[in-house]
């Protein structure tokens, strides 16, 4: 995950769309926070003034209007009024409001100040990073603007100020992390407060390290992994209100609203609409091809050359081995694994101390344990000489031996002959240094020269 975040983002961006049954929209360039936002927006402004024209049409009051302004009206939002709106915030707060802006910012991780260390030193940025907020990320992307202009990223100020100057609720969904909820009220319960004073409309994005999504809205019923119309499904929670007491209940889909984005479903004689979030799972289908084929019998899949799909594995039957939670879980066995394989392997070839693992190893407990007793063992050289089993007499036997071979493997020096004295007589003498005594393997042997000289 540190070295490529799309990996996760992407596994982020599978499970909220399985998750909250709706499509992620895409950007460019990718994961952009700015044509994130913007997408999102103007979503949100569909959505509510789709359910204002149904209001109206249905003979109800619309929601009072809000008493916060709302930027160059009720066009559709570009990220030249997101950045407008920023710029426009931060210009004039000076003195101690300025401090805490950029205090809270430094104090963010999605903050381009997160890596300041002083007010001083972000204090002298800021005017810089105000002229940055004034161009577009695909101008900048493209460097058709100043060398020295970054593209800055959204951060929860940013998000604080953008919920406010639009009167829109936003919702930030992270992986493995709570969601982080901007609303116009400042931290106050959305649904304790009165009508007139509550978000008039709401947007959801997806961030991951820096890398955003928008949320843009429920799939079309063709690209549903089961049919719905004509299908008995469990409702989920439906909003307060006379609804509510079909919390839970089975219904039939009858009819899909493509205009709306709504599935119209009726209990009993009933008939309302309610959102493709609101249907859990589908119970019953005549015409479900999930439904009519049989489960698969577990076959080795060795011979076939092909891998399982997602619950066909005979060990994995009936695990949603295909979602992100079971793709998580996988990943920490599989570290954990590989951490405990690489240290028994390191154990095993005597490299126990050099192991940096988070768990103590049987070779350093049994290091320890030794320790204790007094007994130290080295870390390296040569394995101890195992005690022999010989008796002594066979040891010096063999000792004599050994000394022997030793004597008879040495060069000896060659002795130089020299002819023996005559006497008056003229018989020859027998020189001291003709008569030799030499030991060989335990053995005396006399040896006397013979040679005389004629």
């Amino acid at each position: 995950d540190g070295v490529q975040p799309v990996v996760t983002f992407d596994l982020l961006k599978s499970w909220a769309s399985v998750a909250l049954c709706c499509d992620i929209g895409v950007t460019s360039p990718q994961g952009c926070p700015w044509q994130t936002m913007v997408s999102a927006l103007r979503r949100a402004r569909d959505e509510r003034l789709r359910d204002e024209a149904g209001l109206r049409a249905a003979g109800l009051a619309a929601p009072t209007a809000p008493s916060r302004a709302v930027p160059e009206g009720d066009r559709e939002p570009s990220e030249q009024d997101l950045r407008r709106e920023l710029v426009k915030a931060y210009v004039y707060q000076t003195g101690d409001q300025l401090k805490a802006i950029m205090q809270a910012k430094m104090e963010d991780p999605l903050s381009y100040f997160w890596f300041y260390h002083s007010l001083d030193s972000a204090y002298q940025h800021w005017a810089w990073y105000l002229y940055c907020l004034t161009f577009d990320a695909g101008d900048i992307e493209r460097g058709a603007c100043d060398p020295c202009v970054v593209n800055m990223p959204l951060d929860s100020v940013d998000l604080q100020v953008l919920s406010l100057a639009f009167d829109t609720q936003m919702t930030v969904s992270r992986l493995v992390e709570q969601p982080l909820c901007f609303t116009p009220s400042a931290g106050q319960d959305v649904a304790l407060l009165p009508v007139e004073r509550r978000p008039r409309q709401r947007a959801h994005v997806l961030c991951h390290k820096g890398l955003w999504a928008p949320l843009i809205g429920p799939p079309a019923p063709e690209y549903e992994p089961r049919p719905l119309l004509d299908a008995i499904v469990e409702l989920g929670e439906l909003p307060p209100g006379p609804l509510s007491v079909f919390d839970g209940k089975a219904a039939l889909v009858r009819d899909y609203d493509r205009h709306k984005e709504c599935y119209t479903v009726s209990i009993d004689q009933v008939c309302f609409s309610v959102e493709r979030s609101q249907i859990i799972r589908v119970l019953f289908h005549e015409r479900d091809p999930l439904a009519d084929q049989a489960p698969p019998a577990p076959t080795c899949y060795w011979d076939t050359g092909r891998a399982p799909g997602p619950g066909d594995a005979p060990v994995l039957r009936g695990i949603p081995d295909g979602s992100i939670d079971f793709q998580i879980l996988h990943e920490m066995v599989r570290r954990e694994a590989r951490l405990r394989l690489e240290a028994t392997l390191k154990e095993l070839a005597g490299r126990g101390d050099s192991v940096g693992s988070s768990f103590t190893s049987v070779a350093q407990a049994q290091a320890s344990a030794s320790a204790a007793a007094g007994a130290k063992r080295p870390k390296k050289g040569p394995l101890p000489v195992p005690r022999s089993l010989a008796t002594p007499q066979h040891r010096y036997e063999l000792e004599q031996r050994l000394k022997q071979r030793q004597q008879t493997q040495q060069p000896q020096k060659p002795q130089q002959f020299e002819p023996p004295p005559r006497d008056a007589v003229g018989a020859p003498a027998v020189s001291l240094h003709a008569t030799a005594a030499t030991k060989m393997n335990g053995v005396t042997v006399a040896a006397a020269a013979a040679a005389a000289a004629a």
